[in-house]
């Protein structure tokens, strides 16, 4: 009954079966290890551009909370406000888009990079859970949203338009600016920095 297991092609099975056993094991471990370390880079990268943000906002706070929208705007003071929230790694190239002189050729800019900032908010919601992800998806959204207000109504400036809009216009600017320090808060308050930076650590 157990003259296979003296049969040298029997071992010789065994072996193999074991090798292959292993070898599918490592090959598992490695590719959970090649997803962990994907996950990580992921959600690295985007708490590096969530924090450019927070870190412009949090230094120009002062003066972008101080901000009474009840008069219009000239164009100077709306180039240096879109200036101010534009002076960082993360929108390197933004700020001189809004320019009279730049405003055709860098239209495509303003688009891409307010693209980019919009597929960083789409990979917050799945790569961190919702506790974190929502107040800072909330908070960069509001950013892409007041960069798009400011530009819009500079647009209006330069279409001269002298119609009744402007009054709507400038609303939607100090609405954006209010959405935005209010998501700030939320971010602070709940220590989402910290947190995030935790789940990354694991």
């Amino acid at each position: 009954m157990w003259d296979f297991l003296k049969d040298p092609d029997t071992w010789l099975s065994i072996a193999s079966v074991g090798i292959a056993a292993l070898a599918l094991f490592q090959s598992h471990k490695q590719i959970q290890l090649s997803n962990k370390q994907q996950l990580f880079e992921k959600r690295l990268d985007t708490y590096l551009i969530l924090e450019d943000l927070l870190g412009l906002y949090r230094k120009q706070r002062e003066y972008i909370e101080r901000k009474r929208l009840d008069q219009p705007i000239p164009s100077d003071e709306l180039h240096w406000d879109f200036l101010v929230l534009t002076s960082n790694r993360t929108l390197d190239g933004l700020c001189d888009t809004i320019l009279p002189q730049n405003r055709k050729s860098g239209k495509a800019v303003f688009v891409s990079k307010l693209d980019e900032l919009e597929r960083t908010v789409q990979k917050l919601k799945f790569i961190f859970q919702e506790s974190v992800s929502s107040d800072a998806c909330e908070f960069m959204d509001a950013y892409i949203n007041i960069l798009m207000m400011l530009y819009i109504y500079d647009a209006h400036l330069v279409a001269v338009d002298t119609t009744n809009t402007e009054p709507m216009k400038r609303q939607a600017i100090f609405d954006s600016y209010d959405r935005l320090k209010k998501a700030f808060a939320q971010i602070e308050g709940k220590d989402i920095e910290k947190k995030m930076a935790e789940i990354i650590r694991l």
